[in-house]
């Protein structure tokens, strides 16, 4: 992205774009790692996204499991004690993860230079099959969107002011 500068919300300072070094959020079994996001950022160390709808669509790609998770997730039953069972042969799965897993993204926006995203979430190995799974894709999602929210605090990044 060119050079860019405009007056920051917070104070009237000049804001010009940056690359924040890595920043992580964490939501239960699920870890987000943001590295190289350009902000509008003064020199007073105000920083905010570079525009509005940037902040929805690094959301979206975060919990995106289709692009995250291996895909289908474990099938889910149950009406009062949720189970597990694999999605390729129905063996029950066991609760704890036998295993993490961590996917890159490209976050590749309009008016910003590309940066990476980078997911870890829990694994559940079938003992029936072997096939490695998540639990459950809404889980996964929810929990993404909830620790790049977290990263976002812990990085100091806000929407305009």
């Amino acid at each position: 992205m060119g050079a860019t500068s405009k007056s920051c919300k917070a104070c009237g300072g000049e804001a010009s774009v940056t690359r924040l070094d890595s920043f992580r959020g964490e939501e239960g079994p699920v870890a987000v790692t943001v590295n190289g996001m350009p902000v509008l950022a003064c020199p007073n160390g105000h920083r905010r996204f570079l525009y509005a709808e940037f902040v929805a669509k690094l959301l979206d790609l975060a919990a995106d499991p289709e692009k995250t998770a291996p895909q289908p997730p474990a099938v889910e039953r149950g009406l009062f004690k949720k189970h597990y069972h694999c999605s390729a042969c129905d063996a029950e799965l066991l609760a704890e993860p036998t295993g993490t897993m961590e996917r890159e993204l490209v976050a590749s926006f309009r008016n910003a230079d590309e940066f990476k995203v980078v997911v870890q979430f829990p694994l559940h190995k079938c003992p029936g099959c072997g096939r490695e799974q998540v639990l459950s894709n809404d889980a996964l999602s929810e929990n993404a969107m909830k620790a790049l929210t977290h990263g976002f605090r812990a990085a100091d990044v806000h929407v305009d002011r």
